[in-house]
């Protein structure tokens, strides 16, 4: 059912395919034809996922990574990447909404706005975010919204951001995928 494509090498036919998430446990099997010496044998190849996010301790600070297929997605993630470093919000059900509008800018700095906005919510709302929902402008801004519990409601995790930071800050498109990486004041 899977076959190498003319022109494709057996490596860039594995990048176009992906699993849903739903499936994540399902390896996927690429023939591996078109390597010189190939001998036609499956590999069997873990799918990358399409979306996600994760963060790593950096000095005193943490790192935020992220990626998904398009812009908001990554956006998106970024802020449960963010939120899940200091508290666990699984099961929580949201009591309130914040909306936000964010004004065209440079990609990154729609990424700071974005998370400066879930440092705002934290500090002057007491409230943390459990759902992001963002709707891009064809002028290249944002508009969404934040689903919220009370702050008191949660149990802290980890280190509670106090701000963003602009050094170690990339938001691009790479590979087909959305990708952004953020340092995060603790």
């Amino acid at each position: 059912m899977v076959g190498p494509t003319e022109g494709r090498t057996a490596a860039r036919y594995t990048e176009d395919l992906t699993i849903p998430q739903t499936c994540s446990r399902a390896p996927r099997v690429v023939l591996d034809l078109e390597r010189p010496g190939g001998d036609g044998v499956g590999v069997v190849r873990q799918p990358a996922r399409a979306r996600g996010h994760r963060t790593r301790a950096h000095t005193a600070d943490m790192i935020v990574e992220a990626w998904g297929p398009t812009r908001n997605v990554c956006l998106e993630e970024a802020v449960l990447g963010l939120v899940g470093a200091f508290v666990d919000v699984r099961g929580l059900a949201p009591d309130s909404h914040v909306r936000l509008t964010l004004e065209p800018a440079e990609d990154e700095e729609i990424l700071v706005a974005l998370l400066d906005e879930v440092v705002y919510v934290l500090d002057a709302l007491d409230a943390v975010p459990v759902t992001v929902s963002l709707d891009e402008h064809v002028d290249g801004g944002v508009s969404g919204w934040f689903e919220t519990v009370p702050a008191a409601s949660v149990t802290i995790t980890g280190a509670v951001p106090k701000g963003v930071s602009r050094s170690e800050l990339h938001f691009s498109r790479e590979r087909g995928r959305w990708r952004c990486r953020v340092e995060i004041d603790v």
